[in-house]
């Protein structure tokens, strides 16, 4: 299901992964324009998603507010990743 990150940065590191399925998906949102202004979300080419193929041992770092999901993968080779999130206090 498509979701957020209620912190400041999300990351994966992919472990191992499958050939063709399981990719990331970032779907544009208010936050994904204001933080990268004129790229990829906002290409009149880019339309509204942003599919990325993980390669083993990619680290994929990325603002916890940018919509995403990972699609379901249907092979027997497992995906194998580490996920995590960083939240940045200021005082």
């Amino acid at each position: 299901m498509p979701h957020v990150h209620t912190t400041n940065f999300s990351g994966i590191y992919y472990l191992q992964t499958p050939k063709e399925n399981g990719h990331l998906v970032f779907m544009k949102n208010d936050a994904s324009e204001d933080f990268c202004g004129n790229n990829q979300f906002i290409d009149k080419e880019f339309f509204s998603r942003w599919r990325v193929i993980p390669k083993q041992n990619e680290f994929i770092l990325f603002p916890g507010n940018f919509t995403h999901l990972v699609e379901a993968h249907y092979e027997d080779t497992p995906r194998i990743s580490v996920a995590f999130n960083v939240s940045l206090s200021y005082g």
